[in-house]
């Protein structure tokens, strides 16, 4: 005989889930967080393949810029990732406004060495 039992309301909710592939827009950071996390794995995967590929190459300059083009990837996706860890602990400790009006500053400020854009010239 089949039993007729209501689900438990932790089922419920797994089932009432209107859209699983959208987030909700105060789970956007960890949301973000999570797609940096995993791009900054896959950067560090594919930095240690070409890196073995370079080492068995032995001094082909094909392999090393490969290799060079792979750091740069490793190191950019490490700074999204601050970025994102610095966001999100700054809405823990209730300073999120600060932390973007900070950011918007340094984007401002132009790095040592090169002056600042103005009207899309460098």
């Amino acid at each position: 005989m089949a039993s007729t039992s209501t689900p438990s309301p932790a089922a419920k909710a797994k089932t009432n889930n209107s859209s699983p592939g959208r987030v909700k827009e105060e789970d956007s950071s960890t949301h973000a967080l999570r797609r940096l996390w995993l791009r900054y794995g896959q950067a560090t995967h594919n930095a240690g393949r070409i890196a073995e590929k370079a080492v068995a190459a032995k001094g082909d300059e094909q392999a090393n810029k490969d290799l060079g083009e792979a750091v740069v990837g490793v190191l950019k996706s490490n700074i999204d990732l601050r970025r994102a860890i610095t966001h999100v602990e700054g809405k823990i400790t209730g300073q999120a406004k600060e932390t973007e009006a900070l950011e918007g500053c340094m984007r401002s400020q132009p790095c040592v060495g090169r002056k600042r854009k103005r009207n899309g010239k460098a």
